[in-house]
Formats: structure tokens, C-alpha cells, sequence
């Protein structure tokens, strides 16, 4: 039954709708869900920055972005990204609809590179920051999982030492009954 379990959650996972539920779980951990928040933010940025210094039309930019960006709720919130800015919308306006994955400093950028005319400057020093603040959560994730695993050693050093005691225990009883 485990087994199966295991099976069916794994090819649930290979779904859209099952990589759509796995991501929305991991984005309500604590700690984890903010890491991968900034690491999808950054690859979005650094491929847009590429793309858009390259001289790549910003539609064109978006669309290989979302091919390649793997993460079911990039990938829609770009699809709606394109279509507005198809339709003549500001690429901060329509990011902005999505706020739960563009951070503020992400749309605020964009909307000030839209004003500026500086969107691959300014789109590499907001990947830059991300890339910095990856690195050091990633740095202190450690510190962070240290009392975690503390906790499971002692957990799993505590059965192993019960594994030992309880049948010398009771054959401690058994003898003393004799």
C-alpha cells in the first residue's frame, strides 16, 4: 500500500495540476517557501536581463522565459503577461496582478525601467540583489536546519537505545522471576 502510495503521488507530481499543488506546498513552508520564491524570481530575472541585452522584442523575451522557467505558476502568470502586453498593457501593470510571486521590488523596477527606458539595467541590478539574497539564505539555511537535525539524531538515538534497553529489561524480569 506504501508503496502504491508513493507511485500514484509520483506521477500525480509529473501532472501540471499535481507540479501546481506540490509548488503552492512548498511556498507555505517557512523557511523554504521564500527560498524558492527568490531563486524562481532570480532565474526569471537573469533569463529576461539576457534575452532583453541581447535586443530580443520583450514578447519574444517572455515567451522563451516561460518555456524555460519550469514553475506551473510562473509559466500561467507569464502566459497572461504576454496577452496583456499584447493588448498594449505595461509590463509592470500586468505583473502586478501578480503579486504573490513578482515581489514589490520586481514590479517597482519594471515600472521604473518602463519610464526610465532602462529595462536591462535596471532588470540586472534587481537580478544582482536576488542573486545576493539567495546566496545568504542559502548560507544560513544551514545554521537554520542544525537544531533540526539535532532534534532527529537525538529522536533516533533515543529508539535505538529503547531497542537495546526494553529486552534487556525484560529478561532482567524473566531471570529475576527464576
Amino acid at each position: 500500500i506504501f508503496a502504491s502510495l508513493i507511485y500514484y503521488l509520483v506521477q500525480y507530481f509529473k501532472t501540471r495540476e499535481g507540479k501546481l499543488a506540490l509548488f503552492k506546498i512548498v511556498q507555505g513552508l517557512p523557511v523554504f517557501g521564500v527560498l524558492i520564491k527568490n531563486l524562481y524570481s532570480g532565474q526569471f530575472l537573469e533569463s529576461f536581463y539576457y534575452l532583453i541585452k541581447g535586443g530580443m522584442p520583450i514578447i519574444e523575451a517572455l515567451e522563451i522565459v516561460k518555456s524555460s522557467i519550469r514553475h506551473p505558476l510562473y509559466e500561467s502568470a507569464l502566459e497572461f503577461i504576454i496577452e496583456d502586453i499584447k493588448k498594449g498593457k505595461p509590463l509592470s501593470e500586468s505583473m502586478a496582478k501578480f503579486s504573490d510571486i513578482f515581489s514589490n521590488l520586481v514590479i517597482e523596477g519594471m515600472r521604473t525601467s518602463e519610464k526610465t527606458g532602462k529595462l536591462a539595467e535596471v532588470t540586472f541590478t534587481i537580478f544582482n540583489f536576488y542573486n545576493e539574497t539567495t546566496e545568504n539564505q542559502i548560507a544560513s539555511l544551514g545554521e537554520i536546519l542544525q537544531p533540526i537535525l539535532i532534534i532527529i539524531l537525538g529522536i533516533g538515538l533515543a529508539v535505538l537505545e529503547a531497542s537495546l534497553l526494553i529486552p534487556l529489561l525484560s529478561l532482567t524480569k524473566y531471570v529475576q522471576s527464576f
